[in-house]
């Protein structure tokens, strides 16, 4: 992961000159993250998947019988987002870190009608997720 991260800022550095401030400068760099992303996944196909994904964000230990209901019920919130979609997943994590629709758009190359619908039915999979454990 930190070669990527690596590979992310020395795209940064060399297109340097390419940056253009129409945009945020944080819209642009997550869409030269997202681009590299999106290469290393091409490259390394075979050993990714989203059941990885899952296990990463679920991941066991022995203190796990220890946690408080609290940290239970986010664990399987985080398990739900796991399960999204790649594409609703990606916008609903983008929109969480403060993204508009419109910056979600650049970022994934993708139209603001298609990420608002991406986010309107990754919240209605959640919402059923969250209305089902309780």
């Amino acid at each position: 992961m930190e070669d990527l991260a690596h590979d992310v800022w020395l795209s940064v550095i060399r297109r340097a000159e390419a940056y253009h401030p129409s945009a945020a400068f944080r819209t642009y760099l997550y869409r030269i993250a997202w681009n590299r992303l999106i290469d290393h996944w091409r490259k390394h196909a075979n050993e990714f998947s989203d059941h990885q994904f899952d296990e990463s964000i679920h991941s066991t230990t022995e203190d796990d019988w220890c946690q408080s209901e609290s940290s239970l019920v986010m664990d399987e919130i985080r398990s739900a987002i796991g399960k999204l979609p790649m594409d609703q997943r990606t916008a609903f994590l983008l929109k969480e870190e403060g993204f508009s629709q419109k910056e979600i758009a650049d970022i994934t190359d993708t139209k603001p009608e298609t990420v608002k619908s991406r986010l309107r039915y990754a919240n209605q999979a959640l919402r059923k997720f969250i209305e089902a454990m309780v």
